[in-house]
């Protein structure tokens, strides 16, 4: 009943509905606020919803129809629904420590079995029914799971594991000192990424984001790239 009136009170007001949108926390942070901030200028009437997700939850999140979009997906769906797609190319990654990590000390590219003695950086992928992901880390070794980029940074720097970080979230707290770069024997691919929604959304709503979000190179820039 409460859900109702709330309803009706809304539609009194003149609130048109809502969007969702999920985001991959590899993207950046900065272009999602800005993106939040533009859509309310120009749909203060709608309610919208950004859903921070790891992985598959992404895919998760769209399949449920949680989402109307999902903004960063990896290019390989785990779904067999029909869905558009818009390339943003490829995201770098960076394997990190913090200067005074054993692994730091090391002069050359490391090994597995070197990496393999330290604990490694994971977020859990956050998928309800779809099969979980796992974030860089080998076969028996050992992980640190936490549940986002701030605080896993906040754990490399304090020397509490090693991690494979978005090159974008990584370089800012290399110049100024906080982590380096490992070098690998086998470095981790640049992850593939995505724009995708369901063939069945419509909306103006939809119209309107898939506008302002630009083509793959403007993708690639704003949402996947260290400026």
């Amino acid at each position: 009943m409460n859900d109702t009136r709330h309803q009706c009170q809304q539609v009194a007001n003149g609130w048109r509905g809502q969007f969702s949108i999920a985001v991959d926390q590899v993207v950046k942070p900065e272009r999602t606020l800005r993106l939040i901030l533009d859509f309310y200028r120009h749909f203060p009437d709608i309610e919208l919803f950004v859903y921070p997700e790891v992985f598959n939850g992404v895919w998760d999140a769209l399949v449920n129809g949680k989402v109307d979009v999902a903004i960063g997906a990896t290019r390989a769906s785990p779904v067999g629904e029909r869905y558009s797609f818009r390339d943003m190319g490829f995201m770098p990654w960076l394997c990190v420590a913090s200067p005074e990590h054993e692994l730091a000390q090391i002069s050359g590219k490391l090994n597995d079995d070197q990496m393999r003695a330290y604990p490694s950086l994971c977020l859990e992928d956050t998928s309800h029914s779809l099969p979980k992901r796992d974030t860089w880390a080998l076969d028996n070794q050992r992980r640190l799971v936490v549940p986002d980029w701030n605080a896993g940074l906040n754990c490399i720097i304090d020397g509490l594991c090693v991690g494979m970080v978005p090159k974008h979230r990584a370089l800012p707290l290399i110049r100024k000192g906080k982590l380096v770069v490992l070098e690998l024997e086998q470095p981790l691919p640049d992850s593939p990424c995505c724009l995708t929604w369901s063939e069945k959304s419509h909306s103006p709503a939809l119209s309107w984001l898939l506008s302002y979000l630009g083509d793959k190179e403007t993708l690639n820039a704003e949402w996947l790239q260290e400026n």
